[in-house]
């Protein structure tokens, strides 16, 4: 065993390009990554020239005066009416929709001015606004006679976005979007509660979600060059299984498989040969790139050795698992007698899973089924799995993952037998 690990490094260290691509590439991507991107973890805004206009048909005080009317009437104790009058008044929806549009931190990237119906649409029409939001008329009344009294459909917000602007009108909506959501939850939370005071801190002028890191530990946030330090580690992982798999085709056509089975050793010993090599070039690849990262970009540089050495742990396997992928890619290139197959995975493949698995960008903005798929992808899990370990938090967050990693590693392990059998018996 220890002569095909022997063989398959002398191998790749002899290939020179190869080496390269595999060490230095993920250290080029991770500083033009990590600098480029670095708005997207540094916990503020990236700049957007953003105009949004806003036409309000909305009458806010005759909405409060007609709400309070319609609760003077009701049978109920004066108390209560007192209290849903006083409710009315400290959360009115478009005085906090204007709050939060009008607040100091998304101004940083959004200019909101208020515009009649006909200028608004021209001034969307020549391009001078990204989006156009309405709020109907009643929307006080409407939206109070809902939250409080829990009567009514309520009241719909109308948003039209530009021609040439979809993203900028995407972020915007996004943005209303939230707050909308957050204010029917704080809504639903109040009727829970029955009357029990709960602080809003919509209506407190507080945007915390609106573009923050949010972190469950006291550990700080991930920096841009620490997040694609990870990403570019574990997608190039995957390129050495493909390599490994390049190789193997290379000594069947030189038929130094053949020769290595007139030996009178099993063939299975060549297979599992491959897999242990790959582990171990990627376990070295990890420990170079994080290191270097340490070294050269001060990437996790105040962590203690209890998160090394949990990154070492997680690093094994990680390197398992490619293992595992680097025995499937050889076992079908020997029965295919073809060098397509890593041509493909390397080619393309490997994009497609770096971009599920969020190595190019986190992906827990993205629709249910992409991060479904990223969470099954051998980079994906080890992407969250050192994320997590990096956020501090403990083991009970981290051995889930493991042990998916694990069984993906026990499938690949037996899916490529039961190829590699197949070829035997052929």
């Amino acid at each position: 065993m220890l002569s095909f690990l022997k063989k398959d490094v002398v191998v790749l260290l002899r290939d020179r390009t190869e080496l390269l691509v595999l060490l230095l590439m993920p250290i080029i991507l991770t500083v033009i990554l990590g600098f480029a991107l670095k708005g997207m973890f540094a916990g503020g805004f990236t700049s957007f020239d953003m105009k949004v206009a806003v036409v309000d048909h909305n009458n806010r005080n005759a909405g409060v005066e007609q709400f309070t009317e319609e609760v003077r009437q009701l049978s109920i104790p004066v108390e209560a009416k007192d209290q849903l009058i006083k409710a009315a008044e400290s959360s009115e929806p478009s005085a906090m929709l204007m709050n939060m549009l009008e607040d100091e931190e998304l101004g940083q990237v959004m200019e909101t001015e208020k515009m009649n119906e006909n200028k608004a649409e021209e001034a969307l029409d020549d391009g001078e606004v990204t989006a156009l939001l309405k709020i109907p008329e009643n929307f006080t009344y409407l939206t109070l006679k809902r939250m409080l009294l829990d009567q009514g459909k309520g009241a719909e917000l109308e948003m039209v976005e530009g021609k040439d602007s979809s993203l900028m009108s995407g972020i915007f909506y996004d943005t209303v979007e939230r707050f909308v959501r957050t204010f029917n939850f704080e809504t639903a939370i109040a009727q829970a509660a029955d009357g029990t005071e709960v602080t809003s801190k919509l209506s407190e002028g507080k945007q915390d979600d609106l573009g923050g890191v949010i972190t469950v530990t006291d550990q700080e946030p991930i920096s841009s060059i620490e997040y694609y330090s990870i990403g570019m580690a574990v997608m190039f992982a995957m390129f050495v299984a493909s390599t490994i798999a390049s190789k193997a085709y290379v000594e069947n056509y030189q038929n130094v498989f053949s020769r290595i089975l007139l030996s009178g050793k099993h063939p299975l010993l060549y297979l599992s040969g491959k897999a242990i090599s790959t582990t171990v070039l990627v376990f070295m690849q990890l420990v170079l790139l994080f290191g270097m990262g340490r070294l050269l970009l001060q990437a996790f540089a105040d962590n203690s050795w209890q998160f090394w050495l949990g990154m070492l742990v997680i690093g094994a396997v990680f390197s398992l698992c490619i293992g595992a992928l680097g025995a499937l890619l050889t076992a079908i290139t020997v029965k295919s007698e073809s060098n397509v197959v890593p041509g493909i995975f390397a080619g393309g493949i490997v994009t497609v899973l770096a971009m599920l698995g969020g190595s190019f960008f986190p992906v827990s903005g993205m629709p249910a089924l992409f991060t479904t798929l990223g969470n099954w992808t051998p980079n994906g899990i080890m992407l969250n799995m050192t994320l997590q370990w990096a956020q501090g938090l403990g083991t009970s967050y981290i051995l889930p993952l493991i042990f998916r990693l694990l069984l993906l590693t026990v499938v690949l392990i037996a899916v490529s037998l039961l190829i590699f059998s197949k070829r035997r018996a052929a």
